[in-house]
């Protein structure tokens, strides 16, 4: 998978002519990494949908975008619905401050997991800062989460400040497997970086080493 890694300002053409290289080529997942996509309008996002529904795209990756400042709300809607007839298996919009999406761009995202979620083999969200969301944004997280069956990452987005809206997601009764995975790998971050730690202070501790050239 190659990434398109440019800074703004990209040009539509530039764009285009990306995804129809990557298309030529059979690949089935696309990278979209530090490009500003808010050139596109709702009936060129519906556009972009359909070439690669008909390509059989299966994976989608979005990263630093600035999606959640810069696309308007009717964009968001056309993409979700856009995707509920492509073939998309694995969807991530990472970095991308989306907290900021209006309530309708939220539910459009959660019909979508809702009628797709049996294809859906990988969902991340991380870095959104999601723990800002308003209670009726969160209260959609925490249906849509629930819906899926397969990872959905979402334990990196500052839930250390607001500890109740981790809780909520993660309460035992309604933790969906996708919450569980999610909640493992939340945890297993923690452990790895506290058993980093303990070998730099065992290394403190035991002075320079005694290996020299």
């Amino acid at each position: 998978m190659r990434n398109f890694l440019l800074s703004p300002p990209t040009s539509p053409d530039d764009l285009e002519k990306y995804v129809n290289e990557e298309l030529a080529q059979g690949k089935k997942e696309l990278s979209f990494f530090n490009l500003r996509l808010d050139f596109y309008t709702a009936e060129q996002i519906t556009a972009f949908l359909k070439k690669i529904t008909q390509a059989g795209v299966t994976s989608l990756h979005f990263k630093n975008n600035e999606l959640g400042s810069t696309i308007k709300p009717e964009c968001w809607v056309a993409f979700f619905d856009g995707l509920i007839d492509s073939s998309i298996k694995k969807l991530l919009i990472d970095d991308n401050q989306i907290h900021q999406l209006d309530l309708g761009s939220w539910k459009a995202m959660d019909n979508f997991i809702e009628k797709c979620k049996s294809r859906l083999e990988l969902v991340s969200l991380q870095n959104n800062n999601l723990v800002l969301l308003c209670d009726e944004k969160h209260e959609v997280l925490n249906r849509l989460v629930h819906h899926l069956a397969c990872p959905c990452l979402i334990s990196l987005n500052n839930w250390h400040t607001n500890l109740s809206r981790w809780g909520e997601l993660t309460f035992v009764e309604n933790t969906s497997q996708a919450l569980l995975l999610a909640r493992h790998h939340i945890l297993t971050t923690r452990k790895t970086q506290a058993d980093f730690a303990h070998v730099e202070d065992e290394k403190l501790a035991s002075g320079p080493s005694s290996f020299s050239h």
